[in-house]
């Protein structure tokens, strides 16, 4: 993962708005899914928990819930992200590495 594009997709998007978020969201899980060449799934929440785990990182606690559609705390997260770099390439990152549930695959 170089750059700011995977495949035939632009993966690094700056998070700056709730559309931007949920499209962020998307991104993880469509890269991911691709990878696993279709046996991978991947749902908006495991994919959500990986963008919020690359904007908040290990220390996250409560702050890092899903948003569940809740466009509050998505803003909340998107105030947090905003000023970062890199958080959709690194989300996809840990999502390949197998940290869908935020702990390393054996």
């Amino acid at each position: 993962l170089v750059g700011k594009v995977f495949g035939n997709r632009m993966v690094d998007v700056r998070v700056a708005n709730i559309k931007l978020y949920q499209r962020a969201v998307g991104i993880v899980r469509a890269v991911l899914e691709g990878e696993g060449g279709g046996a991978v799934v991947v749902d908006d929440e495991s994919a959500e928990r990986l963008l919020l785990r690359s904007i908040y990182g290990d220390d996250a606690g409560s702050a890092a819930a899903p948003a569940r559609g809740d466009e509050t705390v998505m803003q909340r997260h998107v105030s947090h992200a905003v000023s970062q770099t890199g958080v959709v390439p690194t989300a996809i990152v840990l999502g390949l590495l197998g940290d869908l549930e935020g702990k390393p695959t054996s």
